[in-house]
This record gives structure tokens, C-alpha cells and sequence, in this order.
């Protein structure tokens, strides 16, 4: 006789320990810590993009009311940063009371201003913090974006969009930006994002931007590197990090509507002291060849510019392109380029004159700043290169372009 059936009870004890087997298995795989942590940031990412569009909308509705958006940084009359744009956008925030309550002629840390600090509005607050007085929403301050607020960009102006107490004493610098006239596609353009570090909600900070300095830091504050961040047109998104590219992000960042050429690339232009103009075959060779290439595109010739004379031509021939262009389908086959050099500082420009655009790199890096350019300038640059004998594209025989 087997043991199951000289003792019974063994049947009973086998199946309450297999049912109880079971249900901690389910618990575990149901109520996992894991899971837990999971659960929340899914909550998180869904409250943080409410954060964002609410924000947005405000910044909507404050460009509706005042018809711009506000100044990033408002100035005292010495050119000191008082307080940031997120107390300016109280108002249309539900936080009338609150901004009553702020001395708009103060800065952010003063004591009467420090004191309402703690009174940050949850819409600024991000979801997994527990700080009573940070925020990690923040938008991007620089010359080609919506919002630049450095008085090198502007001397500073009286800002009268305070109450009256404040007017005479508080000023802005930089661009003065309005939707739509500051994003040419504002589907396309970045407002808001997620910053990768927290500061005082009052506080005049923002991810400052530049088109030859790295990327700000942005995201990783969920344990998948997700990203949550709000378009001009306020539709919010949630990408990983890793999928955004740093040229799309560069575009999306700087797409403002500036037409010509970046002001740090024309900086570094006029100053050159070494300027370089190329021949290139429309040609994008791999990087194990051992053709020269410029930015990947096949090399033809070049010619350092010494000739004072010369440079100029070509300057004053990229000039007139830039000044007198309107872009085409973007196919971009170029045969000519740019390089010039000033005080450590390289700008590289790779131009197609069949869409007529310019690809900018500043000190090697793209810049995602595409720039339009006339036809004008494409008989100057080819009769330099053709009294310098170096060959053009057209005059060596190969097979059809390799478009991209």
C-alpha cells in the first residue's frame, strides 16, 4: 500500500501546501516591489505630461493676452536676474493670489520672496519628488531658441507687463518672442522638457543652449531613461532618451524661424584667420576608404583663401546667398563647402546649389541648423576654385549621384 493511502492526510497537507505555493507565487508576480516601482512611474510619466501640457497651454494663453511669450529672466536696473518666467505665468495658472503675493521688483531669494518658495503650485511639481520647493520643467534659453534671455542679446529694456507697483523698475534683454512668428513649425519645435536637474521653481535657470556647445541634460528620471517633454503647439510626448537623436533634437530646439546663417558661425567668419574653400563630389564614401573626405562627402580639391581679396569675394558671395534665398526639395548633393577658423573656433558649411542649403557644423559638430542660399553665390566660388586649378564636379566624368 503507498504511503497516500495509509495516510490520508498527507493528501490534504500536499494540496493546502501546493495551494499556498500557488497564491505566494501570484502575489509575488502581482504585487511585486517590481511592479510597484513600475506602476508608479507609469502614474508618474501620465502626471508629469499633464504637467507639461498645462504649462504649455498657460504659456498659450499668456502669448494670447499679452501677444508674446514671457521674458525667461526678468532683470533688475543693474542687469541682476530676479525671478524666472514660471512666476510671471502664475496668473494663468489658477495662481492669481499667489502672484499677488510675489514683490515683483525683488529677486526669487529675497526674504519675502524666499517665504513663498514652499507655496510652489503641483503643477510645477514633478511627481516622483518629494521636495516641497523644486522643479524640473524648464525650457531652453539661447539665441536660437524661443526664450533668450542673456542681456549679450539685447541691451536691457523696461518690462511693463507687471503690476504697475513694478513697472519702471524690472527689465528683460534678449529677443522678445511671440507664437506663432517664434516656431516656423510649432509641431515640430521643443517648448518644455523634463531637465535632468531640479532647481527652486523661482528661481531665473533654465537648459541653456548653444549650437557648438554640447546638449543640456535632459531626462533620467525614470529607471527606462524615458523622457516626457511638450511640443510649441502643446501636445505632449514621451520618448525614450535614446531614441532621440541629437540632430532631431537640435532642430526641434532651435527651431525658431531665424533666417541665415547661426550669429557664432558669422562670428567666426568675419573674424577667420584661416578660411578654406572646397570642391567636393556629391559622393558619400564609408569611412574605410582612403579618399579624402569632408564631413563624409568626397574631396575634389581646395584652396586656402591668403589672398585678402579673395576671401572676401567668397564671404561677400556667401552673403548675398544667404541674404537672397528661399530653399527647394532637400536632395542635398554638395559640390562646395567652407571652412574657416578664429581663435580655436571652426565652422564648416557643406552647401548644395541644386535644394540650395547649407549643413552648419561649428568646431565639427552638426548643429541641425540647415540655412538656405541663393544661386548667386555658386559662379564666385567656382571661379576661385578654377583659378586656384582645382577640378569641380561637373568637370569629372562618374556616374550619377548618390542621393540620401
Amino acid at each position: 500500500m503507498s504511503l497516500i493511502k495509509k495516510h490520508p492526510i498527507w493528501v490534504c497537507l500536499l494540496g493546502v501546501a501546493s495551494a499556498l505555493a500557488l497564491a505566494i507565487v501570484f502575489w509575488l508576480w502581482t504585487f511585486s516591489p517590481m511592479d510597484g516601482e513600475a506602476n508608479s512611474e507609469k502614474k508618474a510619466k501620465q502626471a508629469s505630461m499633464d504637467n507639461l501640457r498645462r504649462i504649455a497651454l498657460a504659456m498659450h494663453e499668456y502669448n494670447a493676452t499679452h501677444g508674446r511669450l514671457p521674458p525667461a529672466v526678468v532683470y533688475d536696473r543693474a542687469g541682476q536676474p530676479l525671478y524666472s518666467w514660471r512666476v510671471l505665468l502664475l496668473p494663468f495658472l489658477g495662481e492669481q493670489d499667489l502672484y499677488d503675493k510675489f514683490r515683483l521688483d525683488e529677486p526669487w531669494h529675497s526674504p519675502h520672496n524666499l517665504a513663498l518658495l514652499s507655496r510652489r503650485p503641483e503643477v510645477y511639481a514633478f511627481p516622483l519628488t518629494d521636495s516641497q520647493t523644486d522643479t524640473h520643467y524648464m525650457t531652453f534659453d539661447g539665441w536660437f531658441c524661443a526664450f533668450s534671455s542673456s542681456p549679450e542679446w539685447g541691451d536691457l529694456r523696461p518690462f511693463d507687463l507687471v503690476p504697475v507697483a513694478a513697472r519702471g523698475r524690472v527689465f528683460e534683454a534678449g529677443k522678445t518672442s511671440a507664437i506663432p512668428d517664434t516656431f516656423h513649425d510649432v509641431s515640430n519645435s521643443l517648448l518644455l522638457v523634463e531637465a535632468t536637474d531640479a532647481v527652486p521653481w523661482t528661481k531665473p535657470v533654465d537648459l541653456p543652449y548653444a549650437l557648438d556647445e554640447p546638449l543640456p541634460s535632459m531626462g533620467g528620471l525614470y529607471s527606462d531613461d524615458s523622457l516626457c517633454f511638450v511640443m510649441a503647439d502643446a501636445a505632449v510626448h514621451l520618448r525614450s532618451r535614446k531614441e532621440l537623436g541629437e540632430l532631431s533634437l537640435r532642430s526641434a530646439i532651435s527651431s525658431d524661424g531665424e533666417v541665415g546663417l547661426p550669429k557664432a558661425a558669422i562670428s567666426i567668419l568675419d573674424e577667420s584667420e584661416r578660411t578654406v574653400l572646397w570642391s567636393l563630389a556629391p559622393i558619400l564614401l564609408e569611412g574605410g576608404e582612403k579618399e579624402e573626405t569632408f564631413h563624409g562627402w568626397k574631396v575634389l580639391g581646395k584652396t586656402v583663401l591668403a589672398d585678402k581679396e579673395a576671401r572676401q569675394k567668397v564671404l561677400e558671395a556667401l552673403d548675398a546667398g544667404t541674404k537672397d534665398a528661399s530653399g527647394s526639395a532637400f536632395c542635398f548633393d554638395p559640390r562646395h563647402a567652407i571652412r574657416a577658423s578664429s581663435r580655436g573656433k571652426t565652422v564648416d558649411l557643406v552647401i548644395c546649389f541644386e535644394c540650395w542649403r547649407i549643413k552648419v557644423y561649428l568646431n565639427g559638430r552638426a548643429t541641425g541648423h540647415d540655412v538656405a542660399i541663393s544661386d548667386a553665390s555658386r559662379p564666385v566660388f567656382n571661379q576661385v576654385l578654377r583659378e586656384a586649378k582645382i577640378p569641380l564636379d561637373q568637370d569629372v566624368p562618374r556616374k550619377q549621384p548618390t542621393k540620401r
